[in-house]
């Protein structure tokens, strides 16, 4: 019989303790790794609320028949670190383990865990959310990064480092002049035309300040905040059939009342819209009129205009929700006629 002296005995019994650790280690990883990755082959659509335990995820696989990825669908996925895409998806990409639109001109999601990734020369623009999470340091990289790609393509410049992004055909002339919203640390702030920071000081621009809040961030270029601001008119707001036409000094309460109630006529989107460009810096007016349906049906409407390098452009989202046209950064007043317009001016 084998008789092991006390050291010995606590040194075999070490061994067998580090070895079963060791075991229950790599179960664990194995476990895990099964469960942070998920497949999304199957779906056609995903959104924030798709996936249970998104904070348990971290690689995610995209199909083919996905066609609508919600911009923060990926935001409560904090241990994230890569997402691929399938090559017959004709709608998105990815590329060095972040997400693109279909042409790798939109960077849509770069996971919050990924430490390190490469940005296309192809890409000038960045979604909401895209960066959310995403640490400072490397949040700061890509915004240059793709700012000086949107530079060599369009001749944009930057405003404010890499807060105050230009979309297409913007230059600072055409906004920093101009009073506006700015993202910061402590929220959305005004900065007004004294170059100061201050809060949000009337029920309107409270209003604004929300849904600038709720739909853009710090990462976006102004032309994107200006679409998402758009779009969050046309998706969530509801067109009231009215044909009482309105003039005078309306625009503030009509922009008041939607963002209040969510609902109204198109005085109400026009003026709302305009107020949204406005606060971004952009020149703009509400123009007043008629429009013509496609049944021939002539009655009174209104619309926003928004000057962009000095160029007027014509934003309809009251006639886009009726009529499901494209009516966004329209270059002619089509079946429109205007009788009347009310510049925004914002101090």
């Amino acid at each position: 019989m084998q008789i092991l002296e006390p050291n010995l005995v606590f040194i075999e019994q070490k061994k067998i303790i580090k070895k079963f650790t060791s075991l229950l280690l790599i179960f664990f990883i194995l476990i895990s790794s099964i469960c942070a990755k998920v497949s999304a082959e199957e779906l056609t659509k995903i959104t924030v609320a798709t996936f249970d335990n998104p904070e348990d995820i971290t690689s995610i696989s995209i199909g083919s028949s996905v066609t609508s990825i919600s911009s923060n669908a990926f935001v409560c996925m904090v241990n994230l670190r890569s997402i691929e895409v399938s090559e017959n998806n004709s709608n998105y990409a990815s590329y060095s383990g972040c997400l693109y639109d279909k042409d790798l001109t939109t960077l849509l999601c770069v996971p919050s865990a990924l430490k390190s990734t490469y940005i296309p020369e192809s890409v000038v623009s960045i979604g909401p959310y895209a960066l959310k999470g995403v640490s400072t340091n490397m949040k700061k990289t890509i915004k240059s990064i793709v700012e000086a790609q949107a530079d060599s393509t369009s001749s944009n410049e930057n405003v404010k480092g890499a807060t105050r992004l230009l979309g297409d055909g913007e230059t600072v002339e055409s906004l920093v002049k101009s009073p506006h919203f700015e993202h910061t640390q402590d929220g959305i702030k005004w900065e007004n035309s004294d170059g100061e920071l201050v809060t949000a000081d009337n029920a309107l621009m409270k209003s604004l300040a929300i849904v600038l809040d709720e739909n853009t961030d710090s990462s976006m270029l102004v032309s994107d905040e200006l679409e998402a601001m758009y779009d969050a008119l046309v998706e969530n707001y509801e067109l009231l059939d009215s044909s009482t036409s309105k003039n005078g000094d309306f625009a503030y309460a009509s922009a008041l009342s939607l963002l209040s109630r969510k609902m109204g006529d198109s005085y109400d989107f026009a003026s709302a819209f305009a107020y949204m460009g406005a606060c971004l810096g952009y020149k703009s007016k509400v123009v007043t009129g008629f429009i013509e349906d496609d049944d021939g049906i002539v009655k009174n409407h209104a619309y926003a205009e928004i000057y962009i390098s000095d160029t007027a452009y014509i934003f309809d989202p009251a006639y886009e929700i009726e009529s499901g046209e494209n009516c966004y950064k329209l270059s002619s007043d089509g079946n429109r006629s205007r009788t009347a317009t009310y510049t925004i001016i914002l101090e």
